[in-house]
């Protein structure tokens, strides 16, 4: 029995060096067509399989075109299946698809003049196999080239080019700028932004950017160790006007689409700049400082939410009484989210960011903070590591010598027994003033 046990161990540790030994190579090259692009695997190993799963199924059916033979697209499992074992596989890409797709990246950032933004992390399989077993993509090692034209510059990870660039997992998962259009510098971000973005827009990204970046600079006590770049799309066309965005990585990408965004300035100015804050806040509540437990989205959505407020507020964007009157709006929203319920058990992921914002605002009142991140300075600075969870939250209000019965309580609306709906209003009006006097006064 020793033996066979032996045996066995030996097989499992050599399985895995050669996984670890196995290199994958992900070429992306520009057509003359600016509309289509090439995507190119190489790999050490034959393969007989290449999977998908972590990339849109939308996006692969309306664009992947598979241009090696004998390589077979299943949409079913969003995978490859090679008919004869090989170490190539070659895609063709439409590049046309620039519509947001819930809960992923866009796939093209299209810009007025011809150039793009592609977001790399939707050509990473989740896993490849060779021979009957599959390998995981964290055990591959990975390299990365981007071909552009020679009229062309390419902008990743702070680099003009790539050629066989060592990447990981979490470093690929970002754009790529492949154009001509002039970058904006500064000593501490970059921006890219489309020629056709409405004047109005752009003098207000342009203002805006410093004046966020220098607020969580100083209010956080948190220099970042590297510059972002801020990517910004518009799509002119006769359209429902909307605009998304994201933060990934050192980056952040917004999309405009629409003819609408030309008029009602004053309407959308605060909606522009409140999702510009918002994602700017992330550099600092998911980049700079990262939480432990990814499913807490209370704590770092509704955090960039509160983040967010309160630089517009600071920059007299809002006036105070705005903040005051959206406070309230969100706490009504909440405590009927809630439903005697937990802000670990909610639905929906829309009501954890108003649930989180509302708790930011509350804790910050109960350690008798003003309106900004003091709150957050007690829950992250001094620790050992740059990770943070809701038990530091909890240890916060501690720190601040807040009523032990209060931070029971606390805990109870975040995972616990919520055992009945007044619970979080309680604690709002003892701390912040009644719901009702406060709209009389209003």
């Amino acid at each position: 029995m020793f033996k066979i046990i032996t045996i066995f161990c030996f097989l499992v540790t050599t399985m895995t060096v050669n996984a670890k030994n196995i290199e994958m190579d992900i070429t992306i090259s520009k057509s003359s067509i600016s509309s289509q692009w090439m995507i190119n695997y190489d790999f050490s190993e034959n393969i007989t399989a290449i999977n998908f799963e972590n990339t849109p199924y939308s996006f692969i059916k309306s664009d992947w075109l598979s241009q090696t033979s004998g390589a077979i697209l299943d949409l079913s499992s969003l995978q490859v299946n090679f008919n004869n074992a090989a170490q190539h596989f070659s895609l063709k890409l439409k590049g046309e698809n620039d519509q947001f797709i819930r809960g992923y990246y866009i796939p093209f950032l299209n810009f007025s003049d011809g150039s793009n933004a592609l977001f790399i992390g939707h050509y990473l399989p989740a896993k490849i196999k060779v021979d009957e077993v599959w390998i995981d993509i964290a055990d591959i090692t990975l390299t990365l080239t981007i071909n552009a034209l020679k009229s062309d510059n390419v902008i990743y990870t702070g680099l003009n080019e790539v050629k066989n660039l060592k990447v990981s997992i979490s470093s690929i998962k970002q754009y790529a700028y492949i154009g001509s259009l002039a970058v904006k510098t500064n000593e501490k971000f970059n921006i890219i932004l489309d020629p056709k973005l409405p004047n109005w827009i752009q003098k207000a990204y342009l203002k805006a950017i410093p004046e966020f970046y220098s607020y969580y600079e100083t209010n956080t006590q948190a220099k970042l160790s590297f510059a972002p770049l801020f990517i910004v799309n518009f799509k002119l066309g006769n359209m429902r006007s909307r605009f998304d965005g994201g933060a990934i990585n050192k980056q952040i990408a917004i999309n405009f689409v629409g003819d609408g965004w030309e008029q009602n300035t004053e309407a959308n100015l605060n909606n522009v700049l409140l999702l510009l804050a918002h994602e700017m806040a992330h550099f600092w509540n998911s980049q700079h400082w990262k939480l432990a437990i990814n499913s807490q989205i209370w704590m770092y959505e509704g955090g960039a939410n509160y983040f967010a407020k309160n630089a517009l507020l600071n920059f007299d964007y809002i006036t105070n009484e705005e903040y005051i009157k959206h406070f309230w709006n969100q706490a009504d929203k909440c405590i009927n989210a809630l439903n005697k319920n937990s802000v670990d058990k909610l639905h929906n992921r829309s009501d954890a960011y108003i649930c989180g914002e509302v708790l930011y605002q509350l804790s910050a009142s109960m350690i008798d903070g003003a309106n900004n991140l003091d709150i957050w300075n007690l829950i992250v600075n001094n620790q050992a590591t740059l990770n943070y969870s809701e038990k530091d939250f909890i240890q916060a209000l501690y720190k601040a010598n807040v009523n032990k019965i209060d931070i029971a309580t606390i805990e109870n609306i975040l995972y616990g027994k919520n055992e009945h709906e007044n619970e979080l209003s309680e604690l709002i009006d003892k701390y912040i003033g009644s719901l009702v006097s406060q709209r009389l006064i209003e």
